[in-house]
C-alpha cells in the first residue's frame, strides 16, 4: 500500500478571525476588552487614541515599522497572567469556556481588535507580546515562535543587549501611558496600530481601514453606552476613562460606600454557587440576594452628571429542575440575575436596566402576556422597590444569555408586539449581549 496524497482538512488563522470578526461588530471592541479587563479583576480601564506615529528604529523586524503610526491604546490595571497568553494562542478553544467565573477574559471577544489592525502588541509585567496572524515577520522565527512571539522586557533576564534595546523602541510606542520600560509593569496596556489602506488592501481579515475618525465616532457611541449605566453591572471596573491623546473625552466612574463591600459579595457567592471546585463552600441556601445603592458620575465634554441607582442581584443556586440546571451549567447558563433602577426616573421603562443570565422556567416559543411578564419579573425581585404603573415586560429570548454574552448596555433582543396585547421572542433570536432594557 503506497500513499497517493492528502486531503487534511486546515483552515489558516487569518480565516478563523476573519469568521469571529463577522460576529463581533467593529465598535464591540470596547465592551469586549472592558468585559476582559473586569474578568481579570482590574478597577480601572483607559482608552487611548495616539494619533502620533513613532519612529524607534531600530526594531525586531523591519516589517514592523509599518505598524508605528496611530492606535488605539487600552490599559487596566489588572495583569495578563501565563493562562491568558495561553488563550490568545488557542483560537475557539480558549480556557475561559471552561471557567465559569470567567465571562470574557481573553477569549474569542479579543479578536475583535482585527477589526481594527493586523497587529495587536501587548504589554504587562515584564513581557512584550507582538501578535502576527499572518505570519509574515515571524516566519523567519523558530516554529513555536511563529505568529506571536513574547519578548522580556527586563534587562536583568536579557543577554542580548542589542535585542533588548529593541524591545525597548517598541515600548516608545506604549507611552501614551507612564511606565518604567526597564522594571517590572504592574498592569496591562494593549496596542491596537490602526490598519492603513495599504494594510487594508493585504489583510486576509478586515479588508478595511481604520481611520482616527472611525475611532472618535466609537469614542461618542461607547460614551454613551456608559452614560446609560454601562458599568453598573460589572463586577469589579469601577473607573473607566477615554481620551484623545493628552485630552479627556468622556469618563464614566461609580462611587458610593457600599458599592466595593457589595461586589466582593456577589462575587463571591458567584464563585461559591457556580465554582464550588476553587475553593469555596457552596451556600446552603438556595437563593442569595444583594441590594445596594451606586452613583454613577459621568464626564462627556465640559458636561458632568451623576445617577444615582438602586441595585439588586439575585443567585440562585439551582432553578428547581435538576436536568435543566446540568444542561444550563454545560452551556455557561447560570440562575442569576441583576437589575439596576434610578432613583429619579426620567423614563420610567426606558430607565430599568435589567440583566439576566438565568435558565427560564418558561418556553422560549411561549407567548408571555403582559400579566404573566409582571409576574415574572416582580418574583424575581420580591416586589420590593419598583412600583410602576406601567407593565414590565420580560421576555423568554432574554433568557438566553450566556456567560460569554454577559457585557455591557445593548438594545433588547428582538421582539414581536401582538395584536392581542402580548409579547413574544422567537426561538431562533440572536442573544444580545447585557444589560438588557426594559420596554
Amino acid at each position: 500500500m503506497s500513499l497517493r496524497g492528502t486531503a487534511r482538512q486546515n483552515q489558516s488563522i487569518t480565516t478563523t478571525i476573519a469568521n469571529i470578526c463577522k460576529y463581533y461588530p467593529a465598535r464591540s471592541i470596547f465592551r469586549e476588552l472592558l468585559q476582559n479587563a473586569d474578568d481579570a479583576g482590574a478597577t480601572e480601564v483607559e482608552f487611548v487614541l495616539d494619533t502620533r506615529s513613532y519612529d524607534n528604529r531600530p526594531l525586531l523586524h523591519a516589517e514592523l515599522g509599518q505598524f508605528e503610526g496611530p492606535a488605539l491604546l487600552v490599559y487596566n490595571n489588572s495583569l495578563f497572567q501565563k493562562e491568558d497568553f495561553g488563550s490568545l494562542a488557542s483560537i475557539g478553544s480558549s480556557i475561559k469556556l471552561h471557567d465559569p467565573t470567567s465571562t470574557g477574559k481573553f477569549g474569542q471577544g479579543f479578536n475583535s481588535v482585527f477589526h481594527y489592525t493586523d497587529a495587536p502588541s501587548i504589554f504587562s509585567g515584564d513581557s512584550l507580546l507582538l501578535l502576527d496572524p499572518h505570519h509574515s515577520w515571524t516566519r523567519s522565527l523558530p516554529p513555536e515562535y511563529v505568529g506571536g512571539p513574547i519578548y522580556s522586557t527586563n534587562e536583568e533576564s536579557q543577554d542580548d543587549l542589542e535585542g533588548l534595546s529593541k524591545v525597548q523602541n517598541h515600548l516608545k510606542a506604549f507611552s501614551a501611558f507612564s511606565f518604567d520600560s526597564f522594571g517590572f509593569f504592574n498592569g496591562t496596556i494593549i496596542r491596537i496600530p490602526l490598519r492603513t489602506e495599504e494594510q487594508a488592501q493585504a489583510s486576509e481579515i478586515v479588508k478595511k481601514s481604520a481611520t482616527l475618525a472611525d475611532i472618535v465616532a466609537d469614542f461618542s457611541a461607547f460614551a454613551r453606552e456608559l452614560e446609560d449605566g454601562g458599568i453598573i453591572f460589572a463586577r469589579h471596573v469601577s473607573s473607566v476613562r477615554l481620551r484623545v491623546d493628552a485630552k479627556n473625552f468622556a469618563s464614566t466612574k461609580i462611587i458610593g460606600p457600599d458599592v466595593i463591600e457589595a461586589k466582593e459579595k456577589i462575587n463571591k457567592a458567584f464563585r461559591a454557587l457556580f465554582a464550588p471546585d476553587k475553593g469555596f463552600d457552596p451556600p446552603q441556601q438556595n437563593l442569595c440576594q444583594y441590594n445596594f445603592q451606586a452613583i454613577l458620575e459621568h464626564t462627556f465634554g465640559a458636561t458632568t452628571k451623576q445617577t444615582e441607582y438602586i441595585v439588586v442581584h439575585q443567585l440562585r443556586k439551582s432553578c428547581g429542575d435538576q436536568e435543566l440546571d446540568e444542561w444550563a451549567k454545560e452551556q455557561k447558563l447560570f440562575p442569576c440575575v441583576g437589575m439596576a433602577a434610578p432613583v429619579k426616573v426620567r423614563h420610567p421603562m426606558r430607565d430599568l436596566a435589567l440583566i439576566d443570565l438565568m435558565p427560564t422556567y418558561y418556553s422560549a416559543e411561549k407567548t408571555l402576556k403582559r400579566e404573566d411578564s409582571k409576574d415574572i419579573f416582580f418574583r424575581i425581585f420580591d416586589s420590593q422597590f419598583v412600583q410602576t404603573s406601567h407593565y414590565i415586560y420580560t421576555v423568554s429570548g432574554a433568557l438566553l444569555l450566556t456567560e460569554h454574552d454577559f457585557h455591557l448596555a445593548h438594545p433588547a433582543p428582538p421582539m414581536t408586539s401582538q395584536s392581542n396585547g402580548t409579547l413574544s421572542c422567537s426561538k431562533t433570536a440572536q442573544p444580545q449581549h447585557g444589560p438588557i432594557y426594559c420596554t
